[in-house]
């Protein structure tokens, strides 16, 4: 019986080997031998290269235990009714077959698990398992004279099973890794072009920084200049690189009016555009050769699925920023965040009322993303996502190539136990680039995140609002002094903070105000009553209402209060009605369009959708009549809702559309470049 099961095994090899379509084949067989040879070797002599070293592709190593664990239960589940390894592949690939359809097994936790792996890729991987005596094969003779596999779990199943419970610190923890294969487009990747790049700027920012201080010698003289321009403002003035006397004031605050014509900084400025002009150049060329190159982005991460998690500490609700300015041809395109499924959605409109299936990509298992928004992180004119992972703590970023599909997600940490709850875009530092906010729910703190324009990210900065945990936050200018500011809610105190920036992506000081709610927890800020201050509009669950605080010189008191219904939890600001006259958007168990008249304290509700379960809302076009439609989410059956508008204040909903899985939040966005 041993002998049998070695040969077995030894069949089971030969079968990996044969599926193995990345690694060098002569390291396969001389490893199997206890011999190491470098794939360096066979590629040497081209003549006499093997076929996986003869292909041009990348690959990637991806850690596949949890997907195995997955696997193991299911094989488990099924142990009772026979099953074949084609049938278990073609449950996790979600194939809508007959067999599985009858049989009930599309309901499964694990069907269209690992959509976005290859069916050789999972051959692959079950084959690993069942080496490593994960899985075992179980031979049947059938009537037809024929012997069919049926999988079984294997000896090891329980070490497998277990070692999920285990801390990571623990020795005896069993980790599966399967590299994988992408296919190569360009031998000149993006990354190596963007370190070229960056290494000309950080050249030019050098020499230009060298320069600076040599002039300021000439210009003070005998004394020190440093007593008048510090470090720290010669190297902002490198950083943001302004070309014009305004501007060079407007940005660097210890630059005045009178210093500048004092000291004839007309020669700094001649500096500045030089080297700017330089950095420009380097900036123009890189964006030639970026749009010349073939776009090719491939998504290889799981979308692990886990329908059976409870939300534990998870708050129950969240907020989406989205801002348009002025009317448009519909932009159509949507991205959900999935917190139950771990990943987001991509819906690519067509403009004419009808989307596409949608393109899921993982945010990586336990994830729970609360929240997505979309921009151009890199100056390619191509909208990318930064998502808010409230169970991973961390955010991740998903660059978008211009065609509606995005690259495998970059993670930026937001610390141990921050949960990260909602984020907002905007250029704090005034160097045109986009910046990155987050509200960390748990650690009760905000942070930020300054973009570079190759898409990366400097570390987080973290500011404490000491007080309770952050829900919902908003950008804008509230002082009027040209550098924006953060506003948050607080979930538990009856107060809001605003974070006033300095403009250079710092937020030294904040001001608190008074709600009069502990549950303010989703926030729309614009200019209610035309006096050129922005006003605040807060929804409020635990009163069940609607809080206006009207903006003045001296801060924000609260202005009037208004009743939604029952748990509201998100409000946008919009003019539906084309009256120049903002309108509130408000969701609770419906979705109501609500126009509050400040002079009468009066809310006249202009449209109402019963969903009974439509928590979130975004605004945008979608038919290309110029009006503003609104997009609805329906967790309770996994689609979205469009409503058309007729410019009026009053909607008609023209459809549903699959999301794929229980869609909470979303953003809207051109991301195939179509508009």
């Amino acid at each position: 019986m041993q002998t049998k099961q070695v040969r077995i095994n030894n069949i089971n090899r030969v079968y990996d080997y044969c599926l193995n379509n990345v690694i060098c084949r002569r390291t396969q067989l001389l490893e199997y031998f206890g011999e190491i040879f470098s794939s360096s070797e066979c590629k040497s002599i081209m003549s006499t290269e093997c076929d996986n070293c003869r292909q041009v592709y990348k690959t990637s190593s991806i850690d596949c235990t949890r997907i195995s664990i997955e696997i193991l239960k299911l094989v488990s589940d099924l142990n009772q009714t026979n099953t074949t390894l084609s049938y278990i592949i073609d449950i996790l690939r979600g194939v809508n077959s007959k067999t599985i359809l009858d049989a009930g097994h599309h309901r499964l936790r694990a069907f269209n698990l690992c959509h976005q792996l290859t069916r050789l890729d999972l051959e692959r991987l079950i084959t690993r398992l069942i080496i490593d005596g994960y899985l075992k094969q179980e031979f049947l003779d059938q009537q037809t004279s024929s012997i069919v596999a049926y999988l079984r779990p294997g000896v090891n199943a329980i070490q497998l099973a277990s070692s999920s419970s285990q801390r990571s610190t623990n020795t005896s923890k069993i980790q599966i890794e399967l590299i994988i294969r992408i296919e190569q487009i360009n031998t000149n990747t993006d990354e190596e072009r963007s370190n070229s790049k960056e290494k000309s700027i950080e050249q030019i920012n050098e020499q230009c920084f060298i320069e600076l201080k040599k002039e300021l010698k000439v210009i003070f003289g005998s004394s020190s200049y440093s007593n008048v321009i510090s470090e720290q403002t010669i190297k902002d003035l490198v950083k943001l690189m302004p070309r014009s006397k305004e501007k060079m004031i407007k940005y660097i605050h210890e630059i005045t009016e009178d210093l500048y014509r004092q000291h004839d900084f007309n020669r700094l400025l001649r500096i500045l555009q030089r080297f700017g002009s330089q950095r420009d150049e380097i900036k123009r060329k890189d964006a030639i050769q970026h749009s010349s190159d073939s776009e090719h982005e491939i998504d290889f991460s799981l979308d692990f699925t886990d329908r059976s998690m409870n939300d534990k500490k998870r708050p129950t609700t969240s907020v989406i920023t989205t801002t348009i300015t002025k009317r448009k041809r519909g932009i159509g395109n949507l991205v959900t965040a999935n917190y139950a499924t771990h990943s987001v959605s991509v819906i690519l409109g067509f403009g004419n009322e009808i989307f596409a299936s949608p393109s899921t990509y993982s945010t990586r298992f336990y994830s729970f993303p609360s929240m997505v928004v979309s921009g151009d992180f890199n100056g390619d004119k191509r909208m990318s996502l930064a998502i808010a992972n409230y169970g991973t703590n961390n955010v991740g970023i998903m660059l978008g190539n211009g065609k509606g599909i995005f690259g495998t997600q970059k993670r930026l940490s937001t610390g141990p136990n921050s949960h990260p709850y909602s984020i907002a875009l905007s250029d704090l530092n005034n160097d045109f680039i986009l910046d990155i906010v987050v509200a960390n729910y748990e650690n009760k703190s905000i942070g930020v995140f300054l973009g570079k324009d190759n898409g990366t990210f400097t570390n987080q900065t973290v500011y404490s609002l000491n007080s309770a945990s952050l829900y919902s936050i908003g950008i804008s200018d509230f002082n009027k002094d040209n550098s924006m500011d953060t506003i948050a809610t607080n979930n538990g105190t009856n107060n809001v903070g605003i974070l006033l920036g300095y403009g250079n992506g710092s937020f030294p000081s904040s001001i608190m105000y008074l709600t009069g709610s502990s549950s303010s927890i989703s926030i729309a800020i614009c200019d209610l009553n035309k006096d050129n201050r922005l006003d605040m509009v807060l929804i409020n669950n635990d009163t069940n209402r609607i809080d206006i605080l009207l903006g003045y010189d001296e801060g924000l008191p609260m202005q009037t209060k208004y009743t939604t219904g029952s748990d509201p939890n998100y409000v946008v600001v919009r003019d539906f009605k084309n009256d120049t006259v903002v309108d509130i958007a408000t969701t609770n168990r419906i979705v109501d369009i609500a126009v509050a008249n400040l002079d009468d304290n009066i809310v006249s509700i202009l449209f109402g959708f019963a969903d009974n379960k439509s928590p979130y809302l975004a605004v945008s076009g979608f038919n290309n009549d110029r009006q503003l439609d609104i997009i609805v989410t329906n967790s309770g059956n996994h689609t979205v809702s469009v409503l058309l508008g007729y410019g009026n204040g009053s909607f008609v909903k023209h459809a549903a559309y699959s999301a794929g899985t229980p869609a909470k939040h979303l953003a809207v966005g051109d991301f195939n470049k179509d508009n």
